[in-house]
């Protein structure tokens, strides 16, 4: 995938465009995006986790995503039962990691 940015175009590494697909919809230039995560949804997520990582042995309180534990590319949905909260650099190595290489919990 290729992003603009204010210095020219970029390639994105698959793991760059896996992060950030996993809590983005493409839109069509004047429309809306109707799908990303309620902020009601959001906060609910984050109290539940206790605005603590989910990611097994990290428990971070800041720079906290709330992350799809199923994409909504393969049919996941943005119920609070499909989503986790995840630090910004869990989140990252999340997408990083092959599923395989990831603990059974759903990380």
């Amino acid at each position: 995938m290729t992003v603009q940015t204010d210095t020219g175009e970029r390639e994105l590494s698959q793991a760059e465009t896996a992060r950030l697909r996993c809590d983005a919809i493409i839109c069509k230039p004047g429309e809306r995006n109707k799908a990303t995560i309620p902020p009601s949804t959001r906060r609910e997520v984050l109290a539940r986790d206790h605005h603590q990582c989910q990611f097994p042995s990290c428990g971070r309180t800041r720079f906290l995503e709330v992350h799809h534990i199923q994409a909504r590319a393969r049919g996941g949905t943005n119920h609070p039962d499909n989503l986790t909260t995840l630090c910004s650099a869990c989140h990252r190595l999340r997408h990083e990691r092959s599923a395989d290489t990831m603990c059974a919990a759903g990380y």
